[in-house]
């Protein structure tokens, strides 16, 4: 089916996406210095806690390629409303939680608002801001949201949750219907993209493993990567994605598109993504458990000296938005992240929980994120490019999905390798806590480097191989053929 025209005035519509975009991900973070008052008055178990943020992440990250598909078949504007309705309605049920697994259920539902309604906001991006200039500017300031609205949700949950915690969800509502409203008056109609049904195995196979997968790796990081619950979710999550793999390749409409794989900026952008992902979030939970386990900080300052590297990250995004049209996204994406690769090689050799804190931490770390701007720019619009506005949709949130995913992993894999290591120095007699905690934080910095070093590679690759071609080829559509 044909794309609906170009918006005549994009950029109000452009907003309105990006304040969704904001939202969302803003969650993933906002209740994180909320959740001590939470624990006392919803009256969650220690272990139970965690939830709070887990099953927002689990069903974001899970269903999220889902909502790309969804999207493009039966229209943007109606899953992104369905989403943002989803998601107003879980933040009241949130703040009306007297149960935990009434809070729970929410930040569930609020999770799976946020997967319909973030690829169908990128799909909607693509569609209505013309390609060139318009676009490259968009997708600058859209990277920059995915990279900050993180951090920032921990500052802003730390000032609301100062008043009461249950302003980190209300603070959704007025704000989500505000979106619902302008949406249903500015956005696009909601026709379907493609044609064909949902490949409902596909969709279950699919969606079961990649939670399956996120839920493992969380488990894994807390309970032990050889428990029980562990080894048996993984291994069950394995399984499924081996059916989905295996159905993508027999099914007529598969929930990804077989054309997508023969686009190697697609299937490259998509790798990229979910490496960023991994440096992106491990290296941000590094750095404010060692602002606060390490070095002492009350949450609210942890969170104040994240403030430069939010503006760094920004600063990041605009430099790519304004050179990526003449040197490519390619090289602007393994230029940034070498440049992060090497700050946090710098950052993990002079980490130390006694030193100035500006010199060991935020200088170094205001660096990385100035290289991790850069590339997140670059990633959307890699994994976007060379296809066709009916297949944006999946696009979009196979790129969303491999960065959240990625997230997940990153986090579960630098917080074990920090906690093994700070163990064994304290089981070998180290006399000064805080300064163990500092080094196993160092070691988990250095794995980061290298998955930002491997996602440099990865922009090499693009830029040797399809580099010089990514602007020239023809998009694929629906059914289509990948370019050659």
């Amino acid at each position: 089916m044909t794309e609906a025209p170009v918006a005549h005035r994009p950029w109000p519509i452009f907003w309105l996406l990006a304040v969704t975009q904001f939202m969302v991900i803003l969650d993933t973070t906002i209740v994180a210095i909320a959740l001590p008052e939470i624990q006392r008055d919803v009256g969650f178990t220690p272990s139970g806690l965690s939830w709070v943020m887990d099953g927002y992440m689990l069903v974001f990250g899970g269903f999220v390629l889902l909502g790309g598909r969804a999207a493009d078949l039966a229209g943007r504007r109606r899953m992104l409303v369905l989403g943002m309705t989803l998601f107003v309605l879980s933040s009241v049920l949130c703040v009306m939680a007297t149960e935990p697994w009434m809070l729970v259920v929410g930040r569930m539902v609020q999770g799976l608002g946020g997967a319909l309604a973030s690829p169908a906001a990128l799909a909607l991006v693509l569609q209505v801001l013309p390609e060139g200039a318009s676009r490259t500017r968009g997708m600058a300031i859209w990277g920059g949201i995915a990279g900050v609205a993180g951090p920032t949700g921990v500052l802003l949950g730390g000032a609301l949750s100062e008043v009461a915690w249950e302003l980190v969800f209300v603070i959704n509502a007025p704000i989500g219907i505000a979106v619902i409203v302008f949406g249903l008056r500015m956005l696009p109609g909601g026709q379907r993209y493609v044609k064909g049904d949902l490949d409902v195995f596909g969709a279950l196979s699919g969606t079961a493993g990649l939670c399956l997968l996120v839920f493992g790796v969380m488990r894994g990081a807390v309970e032990g990567w050889g428990s029980a619950v562990t080894v048996l979710t993984l291994g069950a999550a394995v399984v499924l994605l081996l059916a989905f793999v295996a159905r993508q390749v027999k099914a007529a409409n598969p929930l990804l598109p077989r054309s997508l794989f023969g686009v190697p900026t697609v299937v490259l952008g998509v790798a990229a993504s979910g490496l960023l992902g991994m440096a992106l979030y491990g290296s941000f939970i590094t750095n404010t458990l060692n602002l606060q386990q390490a070095r002492g900080y009350s949450a609210i300052v942890a969170a104040l000296l994240l403030i430069p590297l939010d503006i760094c990250l920004f600063a990041g995004t605009s430099v790519a938005g304004r050179i990526m049209a003449r040197m490519g996204p390619s090289t602007v994406l393994s230029s940034g992240l070498g440049l992060q690769a090497v700050a946090l090689v710098w950052w993990a050799s002079v980490l130390d929980a006694h030193d100035n804190v500006w010199l060991s931490t935020v200088l170094p770390a205001s660096v990385a994120s100035f290289g991790l701007g850069a590339a997140i720019v670059c990633v959307f619009v890699i994994g976007t490019s060379n296809v066709s506005g009916e297949l944006s949709g999946t696009a979009s949130g196979m790129v969303v999905t491999a960065n959240q995913v990625g997230g997940a992993i990153g986090i579960a894999a630098l917080t074990t390798v920090a906690a093994t290591h700070t163990t064994g120095l304290l089981a070998g007699g180290a006399p000064d806590r805080a300064q163990a905690v500092s080094s196993g934080q160092s070691v988990a910095l250095w794995v980061a480097a290298g998955v930002a070093a491997v996602g440099a590679l990865v922009g090499l690759l693009l830029k040797r191989d399809h580099g010089a071609t990514w602007r020239r080829a023809t998009p694929v559509a629906a059914g289509g053929a990948a370019p050659e």
